[in-house]
């Protein structure tokens, strides 16, 4: 196996690899920040219009432009796991004018999750901020005969227990296969396009179990058509008082810590003024939009967005984990 740890250069080094020498190649300089924004900024989302990252995209760019006299336009372009919206934005001109809001696996995964990806956005987008995306819940359907994990677990060793994913390739995904692997358990995967119809299935009883957000889940599980039976996070949560998590309950790999989140990020060459003002705008809104802080709130989320060394910190580390699962587990897209 092809080594991947050695993504070990500092940030905008390695963004600017590959991606420096096409921009000045092509004619396209940075634009300067004295005059940003210079017009309406286009806010490109990942994902479809209603979801989770579009509630928050909107969210910021309210406030933003509130802030900043100008309009904030949400556009929503889904498609290709993301990496149409990342495709979309890395092609703007790079004048701040347009950013992108998508989920950070998408991000760290596109390398190696496709075989042929229309994109490489660790080389065509530069990474400006990171919001969580809260708690995260192992379920199970009301009828599932485990009434904790401990009880899933015995099961899953005896017979295949189907799980619903929500997105190949997504922290979920690879932490049942890792799960799946490391107990020597049954698991069958059901893709699904979106965390919306995957629960719709469980709480059917159509699949036996799935991850997702708790904002996600918190109708069912309030319904008691789902129920919680452990915490994906890294660490326990107040909202879910009793369950355990994976290091807890023995599954300690990398594989089980990593988390979504949700990223901001702007094409290559965008001027480091520029960047840094929307980090800032970006930090401002988690403390100050009352519409971000509600969703923060339902997701009880409780982490500060990252930004500046500590974001370049996380990809440092965390990117070479994603990758190196992704491969070790043989998950791939197309």
């Amino acid at each position: 196996m092809r080594d991947t740890t050695r993504l070990d250069l500092p940030r905008r080094d390695f963004l600017s690899l590959g991606a420096g020498a096409a921009l000045l190649g092509a004619g396209v300089r940075p634009a300067r920040a004295k005059n940003w924004p210079d017009g309406p900024i286009r806010i490109v989302l990942s994902q479809a219009a209603g979801s989770g990252p579009d509630q928050v995209a909107r969210a910021i760019g309210d406030h933003m432009a509130s802030k900043l006299g100008v309009a904030c336009i949400v556009e929503s372009r889904p498609g290709a796991n993301g990496l149409l919206a990342a495709d979309t934005a890395a092609r703007a001109a790079p004048d701040g004018q347009t950013l992108l809001l998508g989920l950070y696996s998408q991000y760290a995964q596109a390398t190696v999750l496709h075989k042929k990806p229309i994109i490489d956005p660790v080389k065509t987008l530069q990474p400006i901020a990171l919001l969580g995306t809260g708690v995260g819940p192992l379920l199970v359907r009301k009828d599932f005969p485990a009434q904790n994990f401990r009880e899933f677990l015995a099961i899953a060793r005896t017979r295949p227990v189907s799980f619903g994913s929500f997105s190949i390739g997504s922290n979920a995904h690879l932490m049942i296969l890792q799960f799946a692997q490391d107990a020597n358990a049954k698991i069958d995967v059901i893709p699904y396009k979106g965390a919306a119809p995957m629960l719709t299935d469980l709480a059917a009883g159509h699949v036996d179990c799935g991850i997702c957000s708790l904002a996600s889940a918190k109708a069912f599980m309030q319904q008691e058509r789902v129920r919680p039976i452990l915490v994906v996070t890294n660490k326990r949560s107040a909202a879910l008082p009793g369950l355990g998590t994976w290091a807890e309950e023995g599954f300690a790999s990398p594989t089980y810590d990593l988390k979504e989140y949700f990223l901001g990020a702007a094409p290559i060459g965008t001027p480091n003024e520029v960047v840094s003002r929307v980090a800032a705008l970006v930090e401002d809104a988690a403390v100050h939009s009352e519409a971000l802080k509600n969703i923060r709130k339902t997701l009880f989320e409780e982490e500060p967005p990252l930004v500046g060394e500590p974001l370049d910190q996380m990809i440092r580390t965390t990117v070479p984990i994603w990758h190196t699962a992704t491969r070790a587990l043989g998950v791939v897209l197309d």
